[in-house]
């Protein structure tokens, strides 16, 4: 556990010196910048406009996470073709997970930012119906909800390479909108690129829309055990071929 602790502190340490600061610092910013100017005079709801910040913040995630896996995977690839992580005196899945875990933290500060800085915004703009503790809580639900992305897209970097990633990437983004419509509503539960989608939506209808609500709880409860399933059994895997890698597979890009 040292070891871990102290990889985790040394990798945040090393992204805050990178690119990667930016991207999720620009990234909320311009979302919170556009979607407040268009709200300032657009004619929809208060909720409505609360639902399709959020659902397009969980759209972008994907997108988003790819772009800084890939991001790290190229920084650790300069780095003397991964020497950083396979000359460690401990077992590489710990610097792997220092990795990971750095860069979560870089995602779960972006979601605060995208979501709770909204929300500070929002209110000043007079949409006052939600409080400020409901974004907080929010934003919080966005980000736990895609920690198995997280793992799947750092897998499918190291192992396959940024260009496969990207790909998953972008497919996500694309996808995840339909697994929020009626054709996503058996399946959504067993692919990572539904979730944020889906639980942002369903913890706005447990605030606003308790009517509504009541109808899908089952689902949503269903849903956030099966997710925390497949993250888990994610992460075992992760941890199991990250130990084993040693950076052949992977083709200089």
């Amino acid at each position: 556990m040292r070891n871990l602790y102290h990889t985790i502190r040394a990798d945040i340490f090393k992204l805050l010196h990178t690119n990667l600061v930016l991207l999720h610092l620009l990234v909320p910013a311009l979302g919170i910048l556009l979607f407040c100017g268009y709200y300032s005079y657009s004619p929809w709801s208060e909720r409505q406009k609360l639902y399709g910040y959020a659902q397009a913040v969980a759209i972008v995630f994907p997108l988003m996470i790819s772009v800084g896996v890939s991001m790290l995977y190229e920084m650790e690839l300069k780095a003397g073709n991964f020497q950083t992580i396979l000359s460690v005196p401990c077992s590489k899945a710990v610097s792997h997970a220092g990795n990971l875990t750095a860069l979560c933290l870089l995602g779960l500060f972006a979601s605060i930012f995208a979501v709770f800085g909204f929300g500070i915004v929002f209110r000043f703009l007079g949409f006052v119906k939600f409080s400020l503790p409901f974004y907080f809580r929010l934003s919080l639900i966005l980000f736990l909800s895609n920690l198995a992305l997280y793992v799947l897209q750092y897998g499918i970097c190291f192992m396959a390479g940024r260009g496969i990633s990207l790909s998953f990437g972008i497919v996500g983004t694309l996808i995840s909108p339909l697994f929020y419509l009626s054709l996503g509503d058996y399946i959504w539960k067993y692919i990572p690129y539904g979730y944020g989608i889906r639980t942002a939506t369903y913890y706005c209808y447990r605030y606003a829309d308790s009517g509504t609500y009541k109808t899908i709880a089952q689902d949503f409860r269903t849903g956030i055990i099966t997710a925390g399933i497949i993250t888990v059994i994610l992460s075992i895997v992760f941890v199991i071929g990250s130990s084993r890698w040693e950076g052949r597979n992977v083709r200089q890009e």
